[in-house]
């Protein structure tokens, strides 16, 4: 048995995931991953995809070629692998849709975003796929920021009803495009799975392991301009532009359930628009302009 820990939770696995944080036995942790017999369908499904079923207990997963998943009450994730899947493949699908099914399961909610820690507190950088979100965490990092999460940022609130950061894995998963942007060799990186030009950039010297309370969210997008605009959000045009940033937002919905952290966030959290033009992509420049942002 493998025990980790990921957005504060306790894992134990029946097999090895390299790309989370390993801690010491626990008897009784928060979440069980184990090998098992996945069901064709769902007894009871409130709603479905082309891959997936759901209801408010349960969500199944179906990668052809890879594996089925089955997620349970915010507790298991029961993983029925295809003979020739490789192991990358199993986990990279394993730590997104069935990762996010048991943060809803559970009222914890995960925000399509990377996430450092600043002066000021956390910083997340919310957007939708190829909006920069990994990039910019990357570059933070070479200037020497800490990192909370890459992708998925899972947000709770402390003791005193505060929104916090909780931390991801060590890790950030970059396109071949972005090293080159970053310029930082693919030589030693693994991919994170065979079929993708994707590599994992460990980044365990500069991982920040506690919770953090969040300063702003930067929402990423492309704009017609030719040069970058943030501008300040008010009022609940913050909760227009954070809803479509909800991590498989659909699932809950389709679980019927409310997570009460959005509204929370929306009352207590700065929220901030970021344009940037679609080329060239001013990576320097736009870690500069939102760096001065939250310093300020």
């Amino acid at each position: 048995m493998y025990t980790y820990e990921v957005f504060g939770l306790t894992v134990n696995s029946s097999f090895a995931l390299p790309e989370l944080l390993s801690i010491e036995p626990v008897a009784n942790a928060d979440i069980v991953v184990r090998q098992g017999k996945v069901p064709m369908e769902l007894l009871y499904a409130d709603a479905a995809g082309v891959l997936y079923q759901v209801n408010s207990t349960q969500f199944r997963l179906s990668v052809d070629g890879v594996a089925r998943y089955l997620v349970t009450e915010g507790k298991e994730i029961l993983v029925d692998a295809e003979p020739d899947a490789d192991d990358a493949s199993i986990r990279l699908f394993l730590l997104t849709s069935p990762l996010a099914a048991i943060l809803h399961q559970r009222g914890i909610l995960p925000l399509h975003g990377s996430s450092i820690e600043t002066p000021k507190g956390a910083v997340i950088f919310a957007g939708l796929s190829g909006m920069g979100k990994s990039t910019l965490a990357a570059a933070f990092y070479r200037r020497h920021y800490q990192v909370l999460a890459d992708d998925i940022s899972v947000v709770d609130l402390d003791a005193n009803g505060t929104p916090v950061v909780l931390p991801g894995y060590p890790q950030i998963k970059l396109w071949m495009e972005s090293l080159q942007k970053l310029e930082e060799s693919s030589n030693t990186l693994q991919k994170v799975r065979p079929q993708l030009d994707k590599y994992a950039l460990p980044i365990r010297d500069a991982f920040r392991k506690e919770a953090l309370p969040i300063y702003t969210i930067y929402t990423l997008n492309i704009g017609k301009e030719r040069e970058i605009l943030i501008r300040s959000i008010k009022g609940l045009q913050k909760l227009t532009l954070l809803q479509p940033h909800v991590y498989r937002g659909h699932l809950l919905e389709n679980m019927g359930k409310v997570n009460m952290h959005l509204p929370e966030l929306v009352r207590t959290v700065r929220v901030c628009s970021v344009t940037r033009p679609l080329q060239p992509f001013m990576l320097d420049e736009l870690v500069e302009s939102i760096e001065a942002d939250f310093l300020a």
